[in-house]
């Protein structure tokens, strides 16, 4: 097998339109058009694995079901999902994605989450404690920001993501 990158250096030498006119008689060749072929497979095969490894491991549903799950069977399948993802996120596999992964603080949330799992922050006539946290957590963002409590502020709070671009 020839060395790959001593060909790109060669290859980076060469004028760019002499490139793209052999990059596109080397596509039409059998033998370049199969390899090309099975690596954008075997590529594609990697990605799919990687984006939906459970695949074939746990039921699917396309509808909802007639019949309602078991709860036991729900909160058993979540569990096992849940310690599959918990190892790549406990093992440093993030950037951004679990801010504090201390159990005594999960505990903690799922405590709050508890109470409050109920409550939508659309429906401030409902449970007017949305709005108080709101303005709390904009009122703490401004002044790690440097305001101080005589400037006027105002924002919103979301669920992250690109809900908050």
């Amino acid at each position: 097998m020839p060395d790959l990158d001593s060909m790109i250096e060669k290859l980076k030498c060469m004028p760019s339109g002499l490139v793209r006119f052999m990059d596109k008689w080397l596509r039409k060749l059998p033998a370049v058009r199969q390899t090309i072929d099975n690596q954008t497979e075997a590529i594609l095969h990697n990605l799919e694995s990687s984006i939906k490894p459970y695949e074939g491991k746990f039921n699917t549903y396309a509808s909802i079901p007639s019949k309602g799950r078991p709860k036991e069977e729900i909160l058993s399948e979540i569990e096992e999902i849940s310690s599959l993802e918990e190892s790549r996120w406990k093992g440093g596999y993030v950037s951004g994605a679990i801010y504090h992964g201390d159990k005594e603080h999960i505990d903690f949330l799922n405590q709050v989450y508890s109470f409050q799992s109920q409550s939508n922050p659309l429906h401030v006539d409902l449970f007017p404690s949305a709005s108080k946290f709101e303005s709390e957590i904009v009122s703490m963002t401004a002044n790690m920001l440097g305001a101080s409590k005589d400037h006027e502020c105002c924002g919103t709070v979301n669920s992250g993501g690109t809900e908050s671009i």
